[in-house]
């Protein structure tokens, strides 16, 4: 059968993981099939990965469905081996890690490489959702815990696209959640969005033909084109969740961000994150103190503050992450709006040199399971790890400070813990007029 080859878009992350042997097919079916052999890192064994992913993210929800992603994420993992059974197991040596974004939905599969059939016929399963049954979630269903950090960050993409499609949790009560769907409604939204056209499937130390093979007999192909997101654009808020009894503050504030696919503003964000910088202080100690967040360390004798961002399709949302004393949160948080707002790149070639860096380092860091997410991402979205680099060297001071000061004239900002002295942002927005 034809198989038409589609450009390379992806580029080997050598410095995390070695690849040779790329290849990128477009099945009839619409399915992108991607292989690469990776080497493996001393002293580990050579491992097979498999990686599928579908544009079907939380977005993708209607609002009567929302949390019926992060569901279909729970099913993929208590399910895996025979979709139906209550009784199911994963085989032995094969990690399986579902994951679910606003984007994206899929699935991540590990086995030694002797034990590639293993994950081909496991990933065959978890895509046969026309037998799915919620009887395999297990009935006492123990939530993993969430970082308060975590929390406050997701709280802030909730504020920044307020009751848009991108606010939409991308984690939930699986517990709560199995009792509001039935297995029709997973059924329905797998038919519509967890199909051929609307996917791609990489392998690392697969065999690509089977890969192919794979692809043709058992991705689900739809009747129809699949459905397009709502779009969600940001509008920028606050929320709150209040503990009790809590010593701790997490706040995350931030703004307008990057879209996927521009590589251009990507870049340009990537070099704001750099000259913002961070500042880590424990227990009165400085641990780590960089661009313009450096001096922050001054308010309390342990404190983090980083930057993070999200791109989404359309959409993207940048925020500093604090975690503090209750006691210091309201000057830290004012702080840092102000940095935003009077943000000037002096150096901009250093901040340049050290956006590179930042990345490639978060590069190397990788496991290779999550290098090959990372790519199957880029496809995805067009813009690889060499493209952003290389835009890199094109951005200007000028568009760095623009780019912060697009954040202070629009901020979201969520907190958790104990929220009592969280400026609000009303608050913050008036004292930088």
């Amino acid at each position: 059968m034809f198989r038409a080859a589609v450009p390379r878009l992806h580029t080997s992350l050598s410095c995390a993981a070695p690849l040779t042997r790329e290849q990128l097919n477009k099945l009839p079916n619409g399915l992108i099939v991607a292989s690469a052999e990776q080497l493996p890192r001393p002293p580990r064994t050579e491992q097979s990965h498999l990686v599928l992913m579908y544009r079907a993210g939380t977005r993708y929800e209607t609002n009567r469905q929302t949390g019926l992603v992060p569901l279909i994420k729970g099913l993929m993992y208590y399910g895996p081996t025979k979709i139906g059974s209550k009784h199911s197991q994963i085989p032995d040596g094969v990690l399986i890690s579902p994951f679910c974004t606003p984007d994206y939905l899929g699935v991540r599969l590990s086995a030694p490489r002797c034990h590639t059939n293993l994950i081909l016929e496991v990933l065959g399963n978890i895509v046969a959702f026309k037998d799915c049954d919620l009887d395999v979630l297990p009935y006492a269903l123990v939530e993993k815990p969430r970082h308060p950090s975590f929390i406050a960050g997701e709280l802030a993409r909730l504020a920044a696209y307020n009751y848009g499609t991108l606010a939409h949790p991308t984690y939930s009560s699986m517990s709560d959640a199995r009792d509001h769907f039935s297995d029709d409604d997973l059924r329905k939204f797998a038919a519509s969005h967890m199909v051929a056209d609307n996917a791609i499937l990489f392998g690392a130390n697969v065999n690509h033909e089977e890969l192919m093979e794979f692809g043709e007999e058992r991705v689900p192909v739809n009747a129809e084109p699949a459905p397009r997101a709502t779009d969600s654009s940001y509008v920028g808020g606050e929320r709150s969740i209040k503990q009790k009894k809590a010593d701790q503050t997490y706040v995350s504030i931030g703004g307008d961000g990057a879209k996927i696919g521009d590589v251009s503003a990507l870049a340009v964000q990537a070099v704001l994150m750099a000259s913002l910088g961070s500042c880590v202080v424990r227990h009165n100690v400085p641990v780590e103190r960089m661009g313009a967040f450096a001096d922050l360390g001054k308010h309390g004798a342990s404190i983090v503050v980083g930057c993070n961002a999200h791109s989404f399709e359309g959409e993207g949302l940048i925020h500093v992450d604090i975690g503090a004393p209750s006691s210091s949160i309201n000057n830290l948080v004012k702080d840092v709006a102000r940095v935003f707002k009077t943000l000037k790149v002096n150096d901009i070639e250093d901040a340049k040199q050290l956006a590179k860096s930042k990345i490639l380092t978060s590069i190397s860091l990788l496991p290779p399971s999550a290098v090959i997410y990372q790519l199957t991402r880029q496809i995805f979205t067009g813009v690889t790890t060499v493209s952003l680099l290389a835009e890199i060297d094109n951005v200007t001071a000028s568009q760095v400070n623009a780019a912060a000061a697009r954040v202070a004239s629009n901020f979201t900002i969520a907190s958790y813990g104990n929220v009592d002295n969280v400026p609000s942002r009303d608050q913050l927005l008036d004292e930088l007029k």
